[in-house]
């Protein structure tokens, strides 16, 4: 089974994801902040990596590096509120960046994209719509 690390300060949607992805097979781990998230990747070792990058802390951003720097064969989404997060530096570090909205489709359609093994597609067609 696959194992989708959610981190999101939004209770609500943590257990939107929890039921989704849980519908959809995948076990779903959830963490509020970037602290939790490090020590349940550290137990439960997850196989894609959910993030919204809005409220973090200077320690909650430590961490994340820290799950980055572990798992970093892993892919990584952040999925976030707001398009001009593109920029900031964890950014960078990620394989997809998605704009939250109620269809969870997109975010469904680029975990399994992302989970056959075909990341460089999706960079590329990121970079082509930016």
């Amino acid at each position: 089974m696959t194992t989708l690390l959610c981190i999101d300060d939004d209770k609500n949607r943590l257990l939107r994801y929890e039921q989704e992805f849980g519908f959809e097979g995948y076990e779903v781990i959830t963490a509020a902040n970037g602290r939790e998230a490090l020590d349940k990747a550290q137990d439960l070792h997850p196989d894609i990596i959910l993030m919204d990058t809005n409220n973090l802390q200077v320690g909650d951003l430590e961490a994340i590096g820290r799950i980055i720097g572990k798992n970093r064969r892993d892919p990584i989404i952040v999925h976030t509120a707001y398009s001009d997060k593109r920029g900031k530096f964890i950014s960078w570090a990620v394989d997809a960046h998605l704009v939250k909205t109620p269809d969870l489709s997109e975010l469904k359609s680029t975990i399994e994209e992302l989970l056959t093994d075909e990341p460089e597609s999706l960079y590329y067609n990121e970079i082509i719509n930016m």
